[in-house]
């Protein structure tokens, strides 16, 4: 099977990629007939030729003609051929990458040891990278103290989001060991810029790389030369991303750690908040959904009143589901209602915004709209009134995704208080805009039907 160089526009990938170069590949290694470099002969050949192939690079043909040793349903090969793929993934071609991935994934739990020693051991980060996507692939609970490692330390950025995507796949053996990384107290070192601005920017980063789909598997090619890449998420924003990713197979863990447990710290209790307000909302990847060890990544979170007629999980799944739900919604009715921390709280309505649970959530977020009487000035300097404004501001947007009509009034008097913060008054008259046209639009069409 020959893999040509991909064109076009590249996969979604983060900014902070290196960019494309020619580097060296090397056709001075010895080949089999087929033309397929000589495999290392043990273990030991092959954490040196980690260092040394994998590093300069495979010749294209040698990639092409060991993929053609491989066709569906790829019995598992030898060791030897274990360490050959993993030491292919060095080849610049985005493509090509993509099918070693595939056949890695395809190999199974033989495939781990190999796999683990390219994650953690070599200097190359094009191979490391495939290595989290083909982990990814597999799943395995004994991934994951080396993931993790990964996902905190890496010095590429792209690994580390690798790191974070197969984390989340393992799903739950994993949910421990993400929510140790978010109770500790501080990171140990920021990545580069502002550390809210890189867990926001660096999200769409991890989602792609988690689903196979950035420019290292897309088809992009890619250097080879060991540079490394700083910047991107920070390891607590990898955790929190990985965990939002899991859904039911992880949901009775973040009950716990959005109730407290698990460390108990303000990063914890987000990260749970967060994640129990997408099974809230049944805003789960079915491919992150915890496959065969939840209730199954067929459920539809989307509507527990589903017949369920496909087989794939019967009524006992769609009741489970939906007491889950039930579950999480209460747990962010508690979080908005009582958490100390003014971002848990605003992600406890968003959550309850998108799940549309309107009678919930609708009482308290009124009494978070207003400012109280005799607070200090939004413009006051200081992280507190900041965050106080911003989870005004968020009341509001969380108002008009409920499409709470009743909120009008109390929006309109945000919207007319000229002591309040610019950005909570202009979400303020958008809200109230929008619920007029919403209460309009419904008059006439209940005029039409009389």
């Amino acid at each position: 099977m020959t893999v040509g160089a991909a064109s076009g526009a590249p996969s979604p990938s983060p900014s902070s990629s290196p960019a494309t170069t020619n580097a060296p590949t090397t056709d001075a290694s010895p080949t089999d007939a087929a033309g397929i470099l000589t495999p290392p002969a043990d273990e030991a050949a092959f954490l040196t030729a980690l260092s040394t192939t994998a590093v300069t690079g495979v010749p294209p043909a040698s990639t092409d003609a060991l993929l053609d040793t491989l066709p569906p349903p790829h019995p598992t090969p030898p060791p030897p051929t274990l360490y050959n793929l993993v030491l292919h993934l060095s080849d610049t071609r985005g493509m090509a990458r993509l099918g070693l991935v595939e056949a890695l994934g395809a190999v199974g739990s033989p495939a781990l040891p190999a796999l683990l020693s390219g994650l953690t051991g070599c200097p190359n980060p094009v191979v490391r990278r495939s290595c989290g996507k083909a982990l990814a692939k597999l799943g395995d609970a004994r991934s994951v103290d080396p993931l993790i490692t990964t996902m905190t330390s890496d010095a590429d950025a792209v690994t580390r989001a690798s790191a974070a995507g197969a984390l989340a796949r393992v799903g739950l053996p994993a949910a421990t060991a993400l929510l140790a990384v978010l109770a500790q107290e501080k990171e140990e070192e920021e990545e580069e810029g502002d550390g809210e601005k890189a867990r926001s920017d660096g999200t769409a980063a991890a989602a792609a790389t988690a689903v196979g789909n950035d420019d290292d598997d897309g088809g992009g090619d890619d250097s080879v030369d060991g540079t490394t890449i700083h910047g991107g998420m920070t390891a607590k924003g990898h955790a929190a991303w990985a965990l939002s990713f899991m859904g039911p197979a992880a949901g009775e863990v973040l009950l716990a750690a959005a109730a407290g447990g698990h460390g108990g710290g303000d990063d914890v209790r987000c990260a749970a908040v967060a994640a129990l307000g997408g099974i809230a909302a049944g805003d789960v990847l079915p491919a992150m959904a915890g496959g065969s060890s939840a209730l199954g990544a067929d459920d539809d979170w989307g509507d527990e009143d589903d017949d369920n007629t496909d087989g794939s999980g019967g009524d006992g799944a769609t009741t489970a589901s939906a007491d889950l739900k039930a579950r999480a919604i209460a747990a962010l009715t508690t979080a908005l209602a009582s958490d100390p921390a003014p971002r848990v709280r605003i992600e406890a309505g968003t959550g309850l915004a998108n799940a549309g649970a309107a009678s919930a959530a609708a009482p308290l977020l009124l009494t978070r709209l207003v400012r109280p009487p005799g607070s200090p000035p939004p413009a006051a300097a200081g992280t507190e009134a900041g965050e106080a404004v911003e989870e005004r501001r968020a009341a509001a947007l969380a108002l008009m995704k409920l499409r709470h009509v009743p909120a009008v009034g109390a929006l309109e008097a945000v919207a007319a208080d000229e002591e309040e913060a610019p950005t909570v008054r202009a979400v303020a008259r958008l809200a109230v805009t929008t619920l007029r046209r919403m209460e309009e639009a419904a008059a006439e069409e209940e005029e039409e039907w009389v």
